[in-house]
């Protein structure tokens, strides 16, 4: 394809583009507590990659748990969020007739007293036409935290945001939706490109509800028929989600397990029905699964033993497919929580976030790798305070229609949006960095420029994920162009190579721990110390004990492991606070 074609298109398109749906892009989350007012609410914000943390001020007094939303415009500015107990203005003032959602005994309690509403994945919204969003909620029984029906009701209320000078107004609030025994409701992006479908199963039967949402009303409900074995005639406590491309849905429940199924844009229609069953251990219960963002894998994880599986869902046998991608280490927080694998979330930058009930993210920054190669990094963000309960759901807004289908009747093309992040691929080579697309609406090629043409032929490259070695150090002008069929789109970033960058060069040479596995004795090599640090070397068993604690010397540092127990042991090598290095070993 002619690139100057691309170059021209770009330009004519930027108009369209900057309607990007970026409703996703602030994460607003905190624990407020008076028992703790050192603690503040904060924002991730992705419209920088890596994110910004950013900690909002001591005066704010909003409890953040259980339930919650932030509700971004298309641009990504902040225009309500949710505690699921009231809606908020951006300013942090109760919206007018947005002061009691899901009103009830358990609103009673929990919001009143302690102000938060305690119920995972218990809301979202959909922006329906110019200022009008639609928050759908989910309210506890009024009879208890436990019991057959646990969350019956499934309601909505319409937020105008032209109303009250731009401050918004509820104009329709606790709009009942559905009644009865259900699991959890989700959102996917319908064929045409502007509806959505609404995807609900019931926790008593074989049935799913969906809906049809348009911009001006809501259509059904229609029953499937279709076995759903992860459901329990008990209370429910699960997770369900789509694919990415729509096309793959997923039901976790933490006592029946994980279902899988293909996904009918044009019908809203569930098939070719895939269950990972329970592991016969009781305590070995999933809290939450994701697709990958290439739908290949799917992610759960693992309450005890704490840890993280991958799937693949090309396998034929998706049971024996899985494979551990991580394992919980054995870390506390300063509370004595344990930093365990909790509920998952898609971040723009294409990398899968997971909270930890603490003030850490866990964060897996290849999900499209098979195996280890998806490189689970734990605790690799830290938090201005904890963020207990987090279990933010976003559907998928960047999904538009599906080329070419039936259902495709609209005139809405999928118009690319080029953007990207970088990595450093190799810890020991500064120079050489980890390009990846993650772009929107279904661009099929890609076209870098480097900028750097001392590199020679290196310089530009056709790949979607390319890993790029710089000719030395400096900033570089990085443009990706993201293209398709119907148009495309550049983005160039500034990228700074081998000098301050928002990647993190290694601060200490990589330890050597050895043997593994170990009988009598393990050794820590570490070439040189950080000048001006003490470093600790700290062993905790698989319940997260502390078994060994020693101070680290220059190259070498022997542990007596002779009177241990045979099994897996964790090890995190730290300075002060901070965890440097951590792995594991097996005691023989």
């Amino acid at each position: 394809m002619d690139m100057r074609f691309l170059l021209l298109t770009s330009i004519l398109m930027a108009g369209i583009q900057a309607s990007a749906q970026k409703y996703d892009y602030l994460w607003r989350h905190g624990s407020y507590s008076q028992f703790y007012p050192d603690f503040r609410d904060f924002v991730v914000d992705f419209h920088t990659f890596p994110p910004a943390i950013i900690p909002l001020g001591m005066d704010t007094t909003i409890f953040l748990q259980g339930s919650g939303i932030t509700m971004c415009n298309k641009e990504g500015k902040v225009v309500f969020f949710s505690n699921g107990c009231s809606l908020f203005t951006a300013d942090d003032h109760v919206m007018e007739d947005g002061e009691v959602l899901n009103p009830g005994k358990i609103f009673d309690v929990y919001c009143k007293k302690q102000g938060y509403y305690p119920i995972y994945q218990g809301m979202f919204f959909i922006h329906l036409k110019d200022n009008i969003y639609r928050v759908f909620h989910q309210r506890q029984d009024d009879k208890g935290l436990s019991g057959r029906c646990t969350y019956p009701d499934i309601l909505y209320s319409t937020v105008d945001m032209d109303q009250n000078g731009g401050q918004g107004k509820v104009i329709e609030s606790n709009v009942e939706l559905f009644h009865g025994c259900p699991q959890v409701l989700c959102a996917n992006r319908h064929a045409n490109g502007r509806d959505w479908w609404l995807l609900l199963a019931s926790n008593e039967s074989d049935a799913y509800y969906r809906y049809l949402l348009t911009p001006d009303t809501i259509l059904g409900p229609w029953i499937q028929q279709i076995e759903n074995p992860a459901r329990d005639t008990s209370e429910y406590y699960g997770w369900s989600d789509f694919s990415q491309d729509g096309q793959k849905f997923v039901n976790t429940h933490f006592r029946a397990g994980i279902a899988v199924y293909d996904f009918d844009r044009c019908t809203g229609l569930l098939s070719n029905l895939r269950y990972v069953p329970r592991a016969s251990n009781t305590v070995d219960f999933r809290f939450a699964s994701i697709f990958s963002p290439n739908g290949r894998f799917l992610y759960s994880s693992v309450g005890y033993p704490a840890r993280v599986d991958q799937f693949d869902l090309t396998a034929p046998d998706l049971v024996a497919s899985r494979k551990t991608v991580e394992v919980w280490d054995g870390t506390k927080d300063e509370f004595g929580h344990n930093i365990l694998f909790h509920f998952f979330q898609h971040g723009p930058d294409g990398k899968i976030y997971i909270w930890s009930f603490s003030r850490y993210i866990h964060v897996i920054d290849y999900p499209d790798r098979a195996g280890l190669a998806c490189h689970v990094g734990q605790r690799a963000i830290k938090l201005p305070s904890p963020a207990f309960d987090a279990n933010f759901y976003y559907p998928h807004y960047r999904l538009g229609p599906l080329d070419g289908s039936s259902c495709d009747t609209l005139g809405i093309n999928n118009l690319p949006h080029a953007e990207y992040r970088y990595d450093l691929s190799d810890s020991t080579q500064a120079w050489a960095l980890q390009f990846t697309d993650v772009s929107w609406y279904e661009p099929d090629h890609w076209h870098w420029d480097f900028n750097d043409p001392a590199s020679g032929g290196s310089n530009t490259s056709l790949e979607q994920n390319p890993v790029h070695t710089f000719s030395q150090s400096g900033t570089y002008t990085v443009c990706l162009i993201a293209s398709n069929q119907y148009a495309a789109d550049t983005i160039c970033k500034e990228v700074k190579v081998g000098i301050s960058s928002s990647y993190a060069l290694p601060a200490l040479p990589q330890a050597q721990v050895y043997p593994n596995p170990v009988t009598d004795a393990l050794m820590v090599s570490l070439p040189a110390l950080l000048p001006g640090h003490q470093l600790y070397f700290t062993l905790t068993d698989a319940l997260g004990r502390t078994v060994r604690k020693i101070t680290l010397s220059d190259f070498e540092t022997e542990l007596n492991m002779a009177d241990l127990p045979k099994g897996i042991y964790f090890w995190k090598i730290r300075s002060g606070w901070d965890i440097l290095q951590t792995g594991k070993v097996v005691k023989m």
